[in-house]
């Protein structure tokens, strides 16, 4: 029998994109359904059995996480599909299966499917008897894992995998936001810079002007003049707010 399985995730691409992964390279599993939201999955489960829930953690409302904590007696097992990979350890810590980053690998995809397989056709499918030595694994591949340096950044078209040591600096742009990268392109994302920043870590990103977050390892000199401003590795000059310029110096002399 096919395993019966739910998508959950606010983005529309992102449901129908690992729908049609699932469908095309896990014939093992059947999707019983596609959820925008955690209360619209809630009350699918309310009337629906499921072996698998594939959720996004970011969403409006109730976030994936607290969804699944949510539900005390899980019968089923969790993927978290996500592009906030600095979430992992919550993802750990809510007994995952697994945790696939945005966009999913589809060579990963057919490898957490084999495991979920492997598992649901054992003897030992209570939740006790499964967490540990998983999550344990999990721990392990994520510390290993090069998207620790990464992120996933949605843009109109899809999502963009980039090193973090290539982003100059962010710049707020409304509810959008335009990342500056070292090859001198930018790219529009459709998340808020407060969005993207969530994803950053504090240590190597600093908030140098409500509109601007910028890597500190492509800093290269401050300015006083015209208020301040800090001079990136491209040349480019970022404002930087008035009082921030001692503690952005005190930043970098950290690094």
């Amino acid at each position: 029998m096919k395993l019966q399985a739910l998508i959950v995730d606010d983005e529309r691409i992102a449901r129908e994109s690992l729908n049609a992964a699932l469908l095309e390279n896990c014939p093992e599993i059947q999707i019983s359904g596609l959820c925008s939201s955690a209360k619209e999955a809630k009350e699918f489960l309310s009337k629906n059995k499921v072996d698998i829930v594939f959720t996004d953690i970011q969403m409006p409302g109730t976030n994936g996480i607290d969804f699944i904590n949510s539900i005390s007696d899980r019968k089923f097992s969790v993927v978290f599909v996500t592009a906030f990979n600095h979430y992992a350890i919550k993802a750990i810590r809510s007994a995952a299966f697994d945790y696939l980053l945005k966009p999913v690998d589809e060579a990963e995809l057919r490898s957490t499917i084999k495991r979920l397989i492997e598992h649901h056709n054992s003897n030992t499918k209570k939740e006790d008897d499964r967490s540990q030595p998983q999550l344990d694994e999990l721990l392990k591949t994520l510390r290993l894992s090069k998207n620790f340096s990464k992120i996933t950044i949605p843009h109109s078209k899809g999502y963009k995998a980039i090193d973090t040591d290539d982003i100059l600096f962010l710049e707020g742009n409304n509810n959008y936001t335009n990342v500056h990268l070292s090859d001198g392109s930018i790219l529009l994302s459709t998340r808020t810079m407060k969005e993207l920043e969530a994803q950053l870590d504090p240590g190597l990103f600093y908030r140098a002007h409500k509109s601007y977050l910028i890597n500190l390892f492509h800093f290269r000199e401050y300015l006083t003049e015209d208020g301040g401003y800090a001079v990136m590795s491209n040349k480019f000059r970022v404002p930087v707010s008035r009082g921030k310029g001692p503690e952005l110096l005190l930043k970098v002399k950290t690094l």
